[in-house]
């Protein structure tokens, strides 16, 4: 929750950039935030409410189900999830090799 109202913060940034590169972070975190902005949308500014209510409503076109799934931030025993971008490919840390590792996830 707390990076959620970090994100938000900053769509009251000054900087233009900045405002939308926080909207598309919080678009890429995923249903799963949705009622913490719904709960912190009304003590923001206009600008930001208006941006809360664009986040929502793409997330409202988001199938939790189809979601792309959230992985362990910094691999193994990482601070906490980093959500992947819709049609990736997720890639688990595996410790030192000799390059990436990317495992192909095959519905069933």
């Amino acid at each position: 929750i707390k990076k959620v109202k970090d994100i938000v913060a900053e769509l009251n940034a000054d900087d233009w950039k900045a405002r939308d590169r926080a909207e598309t972070a919080l678009v890429a975190m995923g249903p799963m935030i949705t009622g913490t902005l719904k709960q912190m949308r009304a003590t923001q500014t206009p600008e930001a409410q208006q941006r809360i209510d664009s986040v929502l409503k793409q997330l409202d076109k988001v199938d939790p189900k189809t979601a792309p799934p959230a992985t362990p931030a910094g691999g193994a025993g990482g601070a906490g999830l980093v959500p992947q971008p819709q049609g990736a490919v997720p890639q688990i840390d595996v410790g030192p090799v000799n390059g990436p590792v990317q495992v192909q996830l095959q519905e069933r």
